[in-house]
């Protein structure tokens, strides 16, 4: 452990420092869907105050795969058990601390969302780049898709985030239910 003071030393006298994340925005404690969600904050925002405190200029990159994955239950619309099979990842198996791993299609419509998070968090400062990762898992799939809304009820249904973090849990779990519920459009 560092004091907060050494910490800001350390970031200022850093060529080009980078913050991951570790966890996915829909999993965080105040804009996921509860009940599947980790116990802290996984936004930007606390690495965009460090850059800010030590008077550094950053930028904010957002990072996804070429499909969509989950470890175990919680909403995910373009969840496809066959793609799953087709994609293994020996690095996610299921185990003491991780929950059955799941593939879907590609989702831009809870990438949108995340995206969304970002900038109302961090009061319309946002993701300024995307870059999209294991392109290469999909060369031996024979059609890829890539969901672009939502249909449930025979409406169209669009996700946005700017009453996610101010709704109670009740709320919260009804959101969840909603979004488990809707089919994805190709």
């Amino acid at each position: 452990m560092v004091s907060r003071q050494q910490a800001l030393s350390m970031l200022r006298d850093a060529e080009s420092p980078i913050f991951e994340g570790a966890q996915g925005i829909l999993i965080d404690q105040n804009y996921g869907f509860y009940p599947y969600i980790t116990r802290s904050d996984v936004t930007p925002s606390n690495a965009v105050r460090m850059c800010r405190d030590a008077g550094l200029l950053y930028e904010i990159m957002g990072v996804v795969r070429a499909y969509t994955v989950r470890h175990g239950p919680g909403p995910m619309p373009t969840f496809d058990k066959k793609l799953t099979l087709q994609i293994p990842d020996a690095h996610n198996a299921f185990g003491e601390w991780q929950r059955e791993f799941r593939v879907g299609y590609f989702d831009s419509v809870m990438t949108r969302l995340a995206i969304d998070i970002c900038s109302k968090e961090l009061e319309r400062e946002g993701v300024t780049a995307l870059f999209v990762t294991c392109l290469d898992r999909l060369t031996d799939i024979e059609e890829v898709k890539v969901c672009d809304f939502y249909e449930g009820n025979r409406t169209v249904h669009v996700l946005e985030p700017q009453s996610l973090s101010r709704i109670g849990k009740v709320e919260k779990k009804m959101s969840t239910n909603f979004v488990s519920r809707l089919e994805p459009h190709y």
